[in-house]
């Protein structure tokens, strides 16, 4: 007989909870898949354990059928009946009475779910048993040390985002980049992120990705269950993710959630936001620590040339003593030969001649000491000369490097690459809602100014 009443989803969510409560004692089997934990200390992977002092929460999955059912379990400590805790991987049965609080579809998310009270262990699952055999397999090869992990690039300009078409993960990813580092350009790599045939879907993004001269790749999917993201725990999918030469952050699930492929990553981020936090610089942060650099640059020059100026003021005044010292000898002298000539004139000619001869080699020994001063400080002149050029020569150089750095570095190098800055009453307009009608604007581009006034303004919405 059909029935012609149309349901809304609550509705028949409240029906399905209705026919399970007429079902008594029940008890199910199925695999643990708790999720698993890299340690950030030392970047190992342990199992998540569940607490004895507390209520368990623990997935139950399906022992024939993983990938497709699955139960959401609770136990509660007060009335718990149970002798072993429950690891990852084991098969266990738990009985529980059936009613409408115990085994329900939850409304909101047509989730199943199943509250016992008795615990037993019963095996080891294979899905477990799979992740660690993978896991086994791969770790002699070094896939896991964090010696093999490539360094991320502090300012990347070309990100490759590896995702599933359209999806939060991938919005997510990318509205991080937009806003931390709007200066880069992303390429965006659709891939099946979930199912049999995933693994090879991301294997091709990848190489696509690693070929296409990006700085970084990011490889991300949303949270889900363990089944949908078992396609990351594939061997041939971490040996194309250990051959990349672009390094790789991996946004896999939320933070409870590792998978192969995110171990193996040179960075496992907790979540897409954070991959996308991860793989770039804040735009506000760099202008602010260039400022900070060219200021540090500018002091220093500054100093130097002061130390500079001090060193060759204290030189000059070094040739100054001697030039000084020299001049006063040859006064000396000649205020003697001046005296030497008035006493020889008064003097008798056979007396006068020895005091000729001292006055002959008087006037050869002033003009020696005359003669090497004067070399003295030609000497130190050539001596010092050099030196002070060289100095001089360097600070030149240090301030021109420092310019060319400031004008790498600075905004300057941005306006040349195509953008502009627009400033409206010497302020900078980052948002429509900035800009004041009929005022006028400024728009500065890499070659000079454009005045202009707002005719219109609009605002994207959406």
């Amino acid at each position: 007989m059909i029935n012609n009443k149309i349901y809304s989803i609550k509705e028949l969510s409240n029906a399905v909870n209705n026919v399970l409560s007429s079902i008594n004692i029940v008890t199910i089997e199925g695999e643990v898949v708790l999720p698993m934990i890299r340690d950030s200390r030392t970047n190992q992977v342990r199992n998540k354990e569940l607490d004895p002092n507390e209520h368990w929460y623990f997935p139950l999955k399906d022992l024939n059928e993983p990938d497709d059912y699955q139960f959401d379990v609770t136990v509660f400590t007060y009335n718990r009946v149970a002798d072993v805790i429950p690891k990852n991987g084991d098969v266990v049965r738990v009985t529980g009475y059936v009613n409408r609080q115990n085994v329900s579809v939850y409304s909101k998310s047509n989730k199943l779910s199943f509250r016992g009270y008795k615990v037993e262990i019963a095996g080891t699952g294979q899905f477990y048993a799979t992740f660690k055999k993978t896991y086994a397999k791969l770790e002699p090869l070094g896939y896991f040390d964090a010696a093999r992990k490539k360094p991320l690039p502090p300012y990347p300009m070309r990100i490759a985002v590896i995702s599933g078409k359209q999806t939060a993960a991938l919005r997510d990813a990318v509205f991080q980049i937009e806003s931390r580092w709007p200066c880069a350009e992303t390429l965006v790599f659709p891939a099946l992120m979930q199912g049999a045939v995933s693994p090879a879907s991301v294997i091709r993004a990848l190489r696509q990705a690693d070929a296409s001269n990006c700085d970084v790749m990011i490889l991300t999917r949303g949270g889900g269950q363990v089944s949908e993201l078992w396609c990351f725990n594939d061997e041939n999918l971490a040996h194309e993710i250990a051959r990349l030469k672009t390094p790789l952050i991996a946004g896999l699930g939320h933070k409870q959630d590792d998978t192969i492929a995110g171990l193996v990553a040179d960075y496992n981020a907790a979540t897409p936001t954070e991959a996308g936090i991860i793989a770039t610089p804040k735009k506000s942060e760099v202008v602010r620590d260039i400022n900070d650099s060219v200021d540090r640059i500018k002091t220093t020059v500054h100093n130097k040339m002061n130390i500079s100026s001090q060193q060759i003021k204290i030189l000059e005044m070094e040739l100054d003593k001697i030039r000084v010292r020299g001049e006063n000898e040859l006064i000396g002298i000649d205020s003697l030969m001046k005296q030497l000539k008035e006493y020889l004139k008064k003097m008798p000619t056979d007396e006068a001649l020895p005091l000729n001869y001292l006055k002959n080699q008087l006037a050869a020994s002033g003009t020696g000491i005359c003669r090497n001063n004067r070399i003295q400080i030609a000497s130190l002149k050539d001596t010092l000369y050099p030196d002070i050029m060289k100095y001089y020569t360097h600070q030149l150089q240090t301030v021109s490097r420092s310019r060319e750095l400031i004008d790498t570095l600075g905004p300057l190098k941005v306006l040349r690459r195509g953008y502009s800055v627009t400033r409206q009453n010497e302020k900078v307009i980052r948002s429509v809602d900035d800009i004041t009608a009929d005022d006028i604007m400024e728009t500065r581009l890499a070659d000079g100014y454009i005045i202009s006034k707002p005719l219109r303004k609009e605002k994207n919405h959406g």
